[in-house]
Parts: structure tokens; C-alpha cells; sequence
């Protein structure tokens, strides 16, 4: 679609880009330096219906974590975040921030916890 000129952007997850242009170079893809779109678009992990044991462990395990700050440390640790942090220079960018129209009203938007902020990270 970029190439047949339908449009002239393709937003991607902020770790996305990186290694789309590596590895296809023969899209003539490049990485946008100045702007940046900011939307909610949550990742949930799901298990089966018939294990509500597994599902209320899990949820117990992740609010735990992000309660003593151990989820912070493991994921601005992990080396795709350090790699992409160090990449994009966030703090360099113009941020548009849009709503997402797609969630619905279960979708715990007032939890700011649960949310990555990019333009409050150091």
C-alpha cells in the first residue's frame, strides 16, 4: 500500500519498526524521527474458560508484580524495550495523542498503571 502510494505512512508499535526495515529492505521502508502517535490498544492474555483457577492466578501474579514495581523493572530491562528506548529518542518527538474508538467500556482505561506512557519515561 506504501508503494503503490495509497497512503504515505504505516503506524506501527513503537518496537515494531526497527526490525521491519532491517529485515525488509527491499520495501525501501523508512523510520519517521520527529512525530509520534500515542493510542490506547491494550494486550491481554487469554486461557481457557474452563480454567478460572489458571486466569485469577495469572491476574493475582501480574497485579502483584505491578503493585512492587517488579513488572517496571523486568520490562524496561528486557533488551527489546532497552534496544527500542534507546532508538527512538521519545523525548525528541512531537506526540499526538488519540483516543481509540475500537475499546470497549470494560476496558480499564482509568488504571494508568496498566498503561505505558512513553512521555513520562526518563
Amino acid at each position: 500500500m506504501l508503494e503503490g502510494g495509497r497512503f504515505d505512512y504505516f503506524p506501527r508499535a513503537v518496537h515494531e519498526p526497527c526490525s521491519e526495515v532491517v529485515s525488509r529492505k527491499e520495501l525501501g521502508l523508512t523510520i519517521e524521527e520527529e512525530l509520534m502517535l500515542i493510542y490506547p490498544l491494550p494486550l491481554y492474555l487469554f486461557v481457557s474458560k474452563d480454567n478460572k483457577a489458571l486466569a485469577l492466578e495469572i491476574t493475582r501474579l501480574f497485579e502483584d508484580a505491578i503493585a512492587d514495581g517488579s513488572f517496571d523493572t523486568f520490562f524496561f530491562n528486557y533488551p527489546l524495550i532497552k534496544d527500542v528506548m534507546n532508538k527512538t529518542h521519545i523525548d525528541k518527538r512531537k506526540v499526538f495523542k488519540i483516543d481509540n474508538p475500537h475499546l470497549t467500556v470494560a476496558t480499564p482505561l482509568d488504571r494508568k498503571e496498566l498503561w505505558l506512557d512513553l512521555t513520562s519515561v526518563n
